[in-house]
C-alpha cells in the first residue's frame, strides 16, 4: 500500500505544489549513526528513537553478543531483549545510561 501511494505521489510530483511535504511525512527519514556525537551520560531507555546513544548501544550488542540488531537508534524490543540477554539475571533499569551500564 505505502510503495503505491509513493508510486502514486512521485508521478505526480510536477503537478501539485507541496507534495514533498507529505512525502515525508510517509518516508522517515534514513537514521545516520555518528559516534562522535554518542554522549554517554545521557539517559535512554525502551521507546528512545533517533538516538546515538541507543545506535552505541547496538553497535556494542552487536560486537560483543552478535545480536544481529539493525543500527537504526530506537531502543524496541528486540534491542530490549539482546540488553536482557546481555545481562542474564540482572534486571534492566526503566532508563540508564552508557555510562550506568559500563559500555
Amino acid at each position: 500500500m505505502i510503495i503505491a501511494i509513493v508510486y502514486l505521489i512521485l508521478r505526480n510530483i510536477n503537478k501539485r505544489p507541496g507534495i514533498t511535504t507529505v512525502l515525508a511525512g510517509i518516508i522517515p527519514p534514513k537514521f545516520k549513526y555518528e559516534p562522535e556525537k554518542v554522549d554517554r551520560t545521557k539517559s535512554i531507555g525502551f521507546g528512545s528513537k533517533n538516538s546515538q546513544e541507543v545506535a552505541y548501544l547496538q553497535v556494542w550488542l552487536n560486537t560483543y553478543y552478535q545480536t544481529g540488531l539493525n543500527i537504526d537508534g530506537d531502543f524496541g524490543k528486540k534491542t530490549l531483549n539482546a540488553v536482557k540477554a546481555a545481562r542474564p539475571g540482572a534486571p534492566v533499569p526503566v532508563t540508564f545510561t552508557l555510562e550506568q551500564m559500563l559500555i
